[in-house]
């Protein structure tokens, strides 16, 4: 219900783009993201695009002070748009930025929650790093990282994901932070998804058993939620 209400914030969007918004929000578990995060405090939304996540977190709690932040001034601008639609006590605020920087601008022990949907794989391995690691400095004691990528091994679904990247990336409906990009399969040592998944990319399942289940995505991805708590500063990927 409350995805069909986001939905309709964009209602002055083109058409195009409210099918596509349509679309990803039936496939991508933005609820379920947003239910992972801590329900108040100051969270980041690290490639925030169109901002479906970012108002499902807003939405979702009025006690959230909720920041979007996407390299792409299009979607950026749509978002923004969206948002004068909403209460302003529940209004998220969105930013272009270089998703580096921004990040790195954070204090350390500042927010309470960052999500990073299907973005990581627009920067090759060492940025990822430098990404999941800054994530983990600025965030509070107990705050929370939720982070959904494509799983590179995971067969016809991966496969699909990775063409539908290329496709939109090379047609310039996305806009790649790199000139390719950089998928991580989770028997590689990349994104884990289990019944006890560590954070993607980040460390094994294996090596953090008593890490708390988030959820699997059916459509290719990986879910996790974990504490930073968990991961302090230095944590490397796999």
């Amino acid at each position: 219900m409350r995805g069909l209400m986001i939905i309709s914030l964009f209602a002055d969007a083109p058409l195009s783009t409210r099918c596509f918004l349509s679309l990803r929000s039936i496939l991508t578990p933005y609820a379920r993201v947003a239910s992972a995060l801590p329900a108040q405090g100051r969270a980041l939304d690290l490639g925030s695009g169109h901002g479906l996540l970012a108002f499902a977190l807003s939405l979702g709690s009025p006690q959230r002070e909720i920041i979007g932040v996407d390299h792409d001034p299009d979607r950026v601008r749509l978002a923004e748009a969206a948002a004068l639609r909403i209460p302003v006590t529940s209004r998220p605020k969105f930013q272009v930025a270089d998703l580096r920087d921004k990040l790195v601008s954070f204090a350390s022990g500042s927010l309470a929650g960052i999500a990073m949907m299907d973005m990581l794989h627009y920067f090759d391995p060492a940025i990822q790093q430098f990404l999941v690691g800054e994530a983990a400095r600025v965030l509070a004691p107990g705050g929370i990282l939720a982070v959904r990528e494509i799983d590179s091994d995971d067969g016809i679904k991966a496969a699909a994901n990775r063409l539908y990247e290329h496709l939109a990336t090379g047609v310039g409906f996305t806009r790649s932070a790199g000139p390719k990009l950089s998928f991580r399969g989770a028997r590689g040592g990349g994104p884990v998804c289990s019944r006890t998944p560590a954070l993607p990319c980040a460390r094994s399942a294996a090596a953090h058993p008593s890490l708390p289940t988030f959820c699997s995505s059916p459509n290719g991805g990986c879910n996790a939620a974990v504490s930073a708590s968990e991961y302090p500063p230095g944590l490397s990927l796999a």
